[in-house]
């Protein structure tokens, strides 16, 4: 690889001059400034007689195609030489494909590309261009500001294209390079957008994740709740670890599970950062957090501190479903929530794998399912108790089964009229209205049936009833 291609790739680390110019997708560009090889400054303008491009690529498996490299060679071509430039022919590279190894600073993931030589062209200008004019003094311009006229030299200089679509970005600061712009030739550009929703706003609900805060473990039968909730120790935000999982919640959310309709404020404070030349995750989190919190009113919305330090923090997505949906419809999307919030903690590092999430209709669906499903414990439990008292006091199996039967008669009926007559779906207030039947039920049959089986005398059926019914009345 050229040399100046080397120096550049190697400072992955290191500041960018034009940090506006990135993130750039797969398929972006760089092209270095023109040199004289050899000659480490030049002292007057120059002209440069022909310039040799030297062009590598970091590709995924294959290296990338002769197509895209003769359409790569055309548009470099009037940039570098001008109008009326020609090209001679490409010179395969000699050396081979070496590995490329790049660790994404932002998310803390490794991506194995591969470095390829491409080989080089000469671009030899017209006479009358002034495009590749080596100034004495660097001023502003795509490739330096020109002069006319002077020494005719043999020039150089080097583009790089990050080509692999496995990048999210370019791998490296090209420092004192040039963007050159996505230059993706061998396939069509694919287009993203915010993801639309068909719910009106006034059935949309956030659904809020949490890192920091740990909610008690369990609530007591009786008595007072002795801890409500409490800092997480292992919570440390200032781990750029934490930092990629924070915003990998943002960048990483199936779009669907939720959406978001504003940028979340891990990126607002990402834009922050760059605005300042400074890189995510932050080095120095505290003091930059800080500086934030004072200019801006997001992180106030979103970050808790505690003696000038970040304790707690929370994200807030637009869920897919209405708030009023089905019991069952919401707890289904709050166990798909409980898998990604479970895949990611996983994933995630120690100072941010304690995330969870929360959502009003989450509770609301979790009570009304306790409540529905309560019903059926309700009602064999009434039955029970009111079989088993009926049996204690009249010792009578034949009557007490009849009051039972009885009972099961009254609910049935009651469950009918309300689910086939009137069409009513089953929830807390239906569930209620017939336990509050059933309680009736067992009541009333007691009470005519232990008058019956306490009827004095031993007389026929007929006149058994008759003196119930005066007595019950």
């Amino acid at each position: 690889q050229p040399p100046d291609v080397a120096t550049a790739v190697s400072r992955t680390e290191s500041g960018s001059d034009k940090r506006h110019d990135r993130p750039h997708g797969p398929g972006h560009c760089w092209v270095s400034r023109l040199r004289v090889p050899g000659v480490p400054e030049v002292k007057h303008p120059t002209k440069c007689s022909a310039v040799d491009v030297h062009t590598s690529a970091i590709a995924a498996n294959e290296p990338p195609s002769v197509r895209w490299r003769a359409l790569w060679q055309t548009t470099l071509l009037q940039q570098v030489a001008g109008p009326g430039s020609t090209a001679r022919p490409w010179v395969p590279a000699t050396s081979g494909q070496v590995p490329f190894v790049s660790e994404d600073w932002e998310t803390g993931s490794s991506q194995v590309s591969t470095f390829v030589d491409m080989g080089h062209f000469t671009a030899v200008p017209s006479p009358d261009s002034d495009v590749s004019v080596l100034p004495a003094v660097e001023v502003e311009g795509p490739f330096g500001n020109f002069t006319n006229g002077t020494d005719a030299v043999q020039c150089a200089l080097e583009a790089v294209c990050f080509v692999d679509p496995g990048l999210k970005q370019d791998a490296c600061d090209m420092s004192g390079w040039r963007s050159f712009g996505a230059h993706n030739l061998d396939r069509p550009r694919l287009l993203s957008g915010v993801m639309p929703t068909h719910l009106p706003a006034r059935k949309l609900f956030d659904v809020t994740v949490i890192w920091g805060v740990r909610p008690p473990k369990s609530t007591p039968w009786v008595g007072r709740q002795e801890e409500t909730w409490r800092f997480d120790p292992n919570f440390e935000p200032s781990d750029p670890w934490a930092q990629r999982a924070l915003r990998g919640m943002c960048t990483e959310m199936p779009e669907s599970l939720a959406w978001l309709d504003e940028p979340c404020w891990l990126e607002e404070f990402h834009r922050w950062l760059d605005g300042r030349g400074k890189r995510f995750p932050s080095r120095n989190w505290d003091k930059d957090i800080t500086e934030w919190f004072q200019e801006d009113i997001t992180p106030g919305e979103n970050l808790w501190f505690v003696d000038g330090r970040v304790r707690a923090t929370k994200i807030s997505f637009n869920a897919n479903i209405a708030k009023d949906a089905g019991a069952s419809t919401l707890l289904e999307y709050m166990r798909k929530w409980d898998a990604f919030i479970d895949e990611r903690n996983r994933a995630n590092a120690c100072s941010a794998n304690k995330a969870w999430h929360t959502a009003h209709p989450f509770v609301r669906a979790e009570a009304e399912t306790a409540v529905v499903n309560s019903l059926l414990y309700t009602i064999v439990i009434s039955m029970v108790c009111g079989f088993m008292g009926m049996l204690v006091f009249t010792c009578d199996p034949t009557l007490s089964l009849t009051v039972l039967f009885l009972v099961l008669g009254v609910i049935i009926g009651l469950a009918f009229f309300m689910v086939v007559v009137m069409g009513w779906t089953i929830g807390p207030i239906e569930v209620i209205s017939l336990v509050i039947f059933v309680g009736y039920a067992v009541t009333y049959s007691l009470h005519v049936a232990h008058v019956y089986s306490e009827t004095p005398g031993k007389c026929p059926d007929d006149q058994s009833v008759e003196t119930t019914v005066e007595v019950v009345g």
